[in-house]
């Protein structure tokens, strides 16, 4: 839906519950965060993709390390906050 709609973002919310230990999760869960990282690529347009979690529900740093795990160090500041601003009107 991302890769065809120009009209449409996500976010990343909803990918973690509870507290994590971020190094062990993404070594135990290393399928499913390749398969997030395939699919980033695949949509290849960080512009449309926003920092989000399910706080209370998640912790808010494991999220934030988790996010950085799956997003490639060079749109970071897009994720965590460039693209809300443009979004939002913030």
């Amino acid at each position: 839906v991302l890769e065809k709609n120009p009209n449409v973002v996500a976010d990343l919310s909803g990918l973690l519950v509870g507290k994590c230990h971020m190094p062990q999760f993404l070594n135990y869960q290393q399928g499913y965060v390749e398969q997030l990282k395939l699919w980033l690529k695949y949509i290849d347009n960080f512009d449309k993709i926003l920092f989000g979690t399910d706080w209370p529900l998640a912790n808010y740093q494991d999220y934030i390390e988790f996010t950085k795990a799956i997003i490639p160090e060079e749109h970071w500041e897009k994720v965590f906050y460039l693209n809300s601003k443009r979004i939002f009107g913030l």
